[in-house]
């Protein structure tokens, strides 16, 4: 703008001089050189702040934005966009930007930080960053992405549209994949998820390569790694988690009709919200690992079977769900001299911020 204005007030002096002048007086008058206000293109076009001690700078002969400094970045609101230009202060040049890089001591990536920057293909995350923000990445180009060993949380439609991803691995350090986190990536063929996430949300990725190849689904379910991610709405009677699986998706059997039973294995560690809602003909769901991890609305008005004392004991009873308890089968299938349905049964809650534990060992 700047630069913009400049011009402008040669120019209007260049008129000026031409209207109040005779033009014989202006034979052998040396006008201004004005070629230097009319460059395009600048080693450091443009910088500014995003956030309390960090700093932006776009090379726009390299096509390079760089952030730098420490702490989290800001957030910017998608709702405030218009005309699909991007809410972050680089929004410009979401069509010519190529290269990202984030230097180490930034520690998130703010909310639509990148949203429709259609031309980014990449982007260096460093270690220190550990949440990776609401629509960071919405609709952008890129064509591959590394997350760090640092990252715990990658928000809601994180990655939604990047179709242009092909593969992801989620690293070790990450807990939760919230909702539509990769939906829509429909280049996206391979994904890894470690054992370590404990929550994915829903349709986390949906739309997805990945999730249309039929040859990824078991027995109507699909499974990623040890993970429970969705159910077809056509899957029927009694189901049987696989054994090994660690955590059950937002919303997986969300308005699957047709299944009358579920049971959970002892490896399932978390039930994510709303993963058995809307499943009108459901009447029972068993867990069988009492201290199972289950998300408010997980389960609607069924009856439970579980132990008595457990997690899914509690569930029932604060939800006005029936519950039957699981009779001891007293078998020791890893031979610590402890029956496996005792011993895990023996632990309980016996107040609102109180639980109880019996060691069988020693009678306490």
């Amino acid at each position: 703008m700047r630069r913009f204005n400049k011009i402008v007030a040669v120019l209007l002096c260049v008129i000026m001089m031409l209207g109040i002048a005779p033009l014989n007086g202006f034979v052998g008058l040396k006008l201004p050189d004005l070629s230097g206000l009319f460059v395009t293109k600048a080693s450091a076009s443009d910088s500014g702040t995003c956030g309390d001690n960090l700093t932006w700078e776009y090379d726009d002969s390299t096509f390079t934005l760089t952030i730098s400094g420490t702490g989290e970045m800001f957030n910017y609101d998608y709702l405030i966009v218009d005309d699909y230009t991007p809410p972050a202060p680089w929004g410009q040049y979401y069509h010519s930007m190529r290269v990202a890089v984030i230097s180490d001591g930034v520690t998130s990536i703010g909310a639509c930080a990148f949203w429709r920057c259609t031309g980014l293909t990449s982007i260096t995350i460093p270690n220190s960053v550990t949440n990776i923000g609401f629509r960071a990445f919405y609709y952008c180009g890129l064509t591959s992405i590394n997350i760090p060993d640092s990252v715990t949380n990658i928000r809601s439609q994180a990655f939604y549209g990047c179709t242009g991803l092909t593969s992801v691995t989620i690293p070790d350090s990450v807990t939760s994949i919230d909702n539509s986190a990769f939906s829509g990536c429909s280049g996206l063929t391979s994904i890894t998820i470690p054992d370590s996430v404990t929550s994915i949300g829903k349709d986390a990725f949906s739309n997805t390569a990945y999730y249309k190849n039929t040859d990824n689904w078991t027995d109507d379910i699909l499974y990623i790694g040890n993970h429970l991610i969705s159910a077809e709405s056509t899957i029927s009677g009694n189901i049987i988690i696989e054994d090994g699986i660690k955590s059950v998706a937002d919303g997986a059997f969300y308005g699957c009709y047709s299944v009358t039973s579920v049971t959970i294995p002892r490896s399932v560690t978390v039930i994510d919200g709303y993963a058995f809602a809307n499943c009108t003909s459901l009447t029972n769901i068993t867990v069988c690992n009492p201290t199972c991890v289950i998300a408010n609305d997980a389960i609607g008005s069924v009856t439970i079977t579980g132990y008595l004392g457990s997690t899914a004991y509690d569930y029932a009873k604060s939800h006005g769900c029936n519950f039957v308890a699981i009779e001891h089968s007293h078998i020791d299938t890893d031979n610590d001299g402890l029956c496996d349905d005792c011993a895990l049964a023996l632990r309980g809650t016996c107040g609102d911020n109180l639980t109880w534990v019996f060691d069988i060992n020693t009678n306490t």
